[in-house]
């Protein structure tokens, strides 16, 4: 019996029911530390003060009290040996029955509860930790149902750990999250790996969060469950978001205003001279931002010949030491359309004071160019009108007195045939001097007219014959009038003169023959659309425009069309007047001309003549069709080789 109880690997002991040691093996004595006649006859509650002392005799007094078997885990804080026992008490009785001792089992269970406190320990630094973390922290299992969150979700979701725990994602949000959010999760499942994107929530938690998910597995590496890590990043992203809409706002405002800005730095000892462009430059140019010039070389192989070197001077003069500058050059672009900039520039310095580049703007000016350049025209225009009409006027005046004076010497030499002859010869070149005085005139604007009410479409039928009999048999002419053209209220005669003067323009245009289309209709002009026509206001008119298929015009012929005695016809077949009447005539009766010219393709005149007031209603016309007021070559294309 002894050597039994020595060697059980288990504290065993025998108390009387005063609960004193009766009978015990040696693993008592190394938990008590003393010898088993110290022990002897002594209580447990005698020989420790410790609280695992009274739980064991609560133990026993269980035992004597109900005579069932009583068991606790026990801790001895004192003891070196058995700290932790797990304890079982259970009566011993005679053969009758009846209860005559306590046995005792002590089991050594030291090292499973130090597991289980530093697993405590290691899962409350765990819980401390998750829930101070300043971030979302779940765990998941393979379900999708949370297992654990902290203290952040709570917060950040407004919703208890309880109501949360067990459940799943869709459960809790019907957001476009839950999708995301189950993609990502999907994923670290299917891949086993680290996966992190941006979520996007209405309705639970913050707006937009970053989320890492990843797997969690037991020893063998199979993935047990999931653990996710949330950061809120609303605030950033609206940053981002209203960043992006600023840029966006700053492209469409340099779109419209086409505009780019860049930087230029200067080469340092180890870099080399860079240009560096703001995002949508590239539309300045009509090329992707990749794609724009990063260097001079780039730079001057867009630049138009003419003023390569005017700008590399500029450039260098920048280099050293020019501080600001601002100079206008022409770019053609990868589509060969050549457009006007404006390049303003302003040295940049360092903390020292160094120049270390320049930064500025460039611009398309290639409309504002071109305004300019038609309100010179009109001012030239005005300025030769106004000098033609005092010329034509004192011409005038001297050729009545001419013609006077020789109708006066005819009647005073009524019998000398040669005399009569050179008179009425000096007579005849006086009139024509008169009407050479008349087309003057008529460009300065300054003709007397007699305008009334008139029906183009019924003009233009009426003179039909007198405009085809100029023509060749190789030149076809084509009439194309609208229905219900609006009445205008003009000088039939002079309107008359000015078509015929632009059938006589075409046919010379067309040596070897070609088309002529002489077409009428009504248009409208829109507000919007009035700013693309210089001096054509807003409203409606009647618009006739006469095409031919000649020689066209080079732009440099085009732009001195309409000044008086410009021609490019021969010595004796032209006065260069025809288009300056013309011009006189249309602008002095309120309306508008327009000259559209291609070389090789051909030209087109086209004249607005407004509708007389209150007429258009009146005479029910048909809707009148939108204008095409672009500067090409339009519709029918209409050519002068000359005047």
């Amino acid at each position: 019996m002894r050597s039994f109880m020595d060697n059980a690997p288990v504290a065993v002991a025998i108390k009387d029911l005063e609960r004193r040691f009766v009978l015990l093996n040696n693993k008592i004595e190394l938990a008590f530390g003393r010898p088993a006649r110290d022990i002897i006859g002594r209580r447990t509650i005698e020989l420790s003060a410790s609280a695992g002392a009274a739980a064991v005799d609560a133990l026993e007094r269980e035992v004597i009290e109900t005579g069932n078997v009583a068991m606790a885990e026990v801790f001895f804080p004192e003891r070196s040996a058995l700290p932790w026992t797990f304890e079982v008490k259970f009566p011993i009785r005679d053969a009758a029955g009846a209860m005559v001792a306590i046995g005792g089992v002590a089991i050594d269970i030291t090292d499973r509860k130090r597991a289980e406190l530093a697993l405590a320990e290691s899962e409350a630094r765990f819980r401390s930790f998750m829930d101070n973390a300043p971030f979302d922290m779940v765990v998941k299992d393979l379900k999708g149902r949370y297992l654990m969150v902290n203290r952040g979700v709570e917060s950040a979701w407004h919703v208890a750990a309880a109501e949360i725990l067990g459940r799943t994602l869709p459960e809790l949000s019907r957001s476009e999250g839950v999708a995301q959010v189950e993609a990502i999760e999907r994923e670290v499942r299917e891949a086993g790996h680290i996966v992190a994107r941006e979520v996007h929530f209405t309705d639970l938690g913050p707006e937009w969060t970053y989320e890492v998910k990843f797997p969690i597995r037991d020893a063998s590496g199979s993935i047990v469950a999931l653990g996710g890590v949330a950061i809120d990043i609303s605030d950033r992203k609206k940053a981002q978001m209203e960043l992006a809409e600023s840029e966006a706002r700053l492209r469409r405002a340099q779109q419209q205003a086409r505009l780019a800005y860049w930087s230029w730095q200067f080469a340092g000892e180890s870099t080399a001279e860079e240009y560096r462009w703001s995002p949508g430059s590239g539309l300045l140019l009509g090329m992707p931002d990749a794609d724009m010039p990063r260097n001079d070389a780039q730079s001057m192989s867009l630049t138009m010949p003419e003023d390569r070197e005017r700008l590399r001077r500029l450039y260098n003069e920048t280099r050293a030491g020019l501080d600001n500058y601002t100079v206008e050059y022409r770019v053609r672009r990868p589509d060969g359309v050549v457009v006007w900039v404006r390049e303003i520039a302003e040295v940049v310095r360092d903390a020292a004071g160094r120049r270390v580049g320049v930064e500025g703007t460039m611009q398309d000016i290639t409309d504002q160019r071109a305004l300019e350049e038609q309100l010179r025209q009109a001012q030239k225009m005005e300025s030769i009108g106004q000098l033609t009409g005092g010329i034509a006027h004192d011409f005038n005046n001297l050729m009545a007195v001419i013609l006077g004076n020789l109708e006066l010497l005819s009647e005073d030499l009524p019998g000398n045939v040669a005399a009569q002859q050179k008179i009425h010869t000096a007579i005849r070149s006086t009139l024509r001097g008169s009407d050479l005085t008349q087309r003057l005139l008529a460009f300065a604007r300054q003709q007397s007219l007699a305008p009334k009410l008139t029906q183009i479409d019924e003009l233009i039928p009426a003179m039909r014959d007198l405009l085809l009999r100029p023509l060749g048999p190789a030149i076809t002419a084509t009439f194309a009038l609208g229905d219900g053209l609006w009445p205008t209220e003009i000088d039939q005669v002079r309107l008359e003169t000015s078509l015929l003067n632009l059938v006589i323009n075409a046919r010379d245009a067309m040596p070897d023959g070609g088309k002529l289309t002489i077409a009428a209709s009504n248009v409208a002009i829109e507000p919007g659309d009035a700013r693309e026509v210089e001096g054509l206001a807003p409203g409606d008119y009647v618009l006739i425009a006469v095409s031919d298929t000649g020689e066209g015009m080079t732009e440099e012929v085009r732009a001195r069309a309409f000044d008086p005695f410009f021609t490019t016809k021969g010595i004796g077949r032209g006065t260069g007047l025809g288009l300056s009447m013309v011009y006189g005539f249309v602008k002095q009766s309120g309306g508008h001309i327009e000259l559209i010219s291609e070389v090789g393709r051909g030209t087109t005149v086209k004249i607005y003549l407004p509708v007389a007031k209150g007429s258009a209603a009146a005479a029910g016309a048909l809707p009148p069709r939108k204008v095409d007021l672009g500067r090409g070559v339009r519709e029918a294309q209409d050519n002068r080789g000359g005047r």
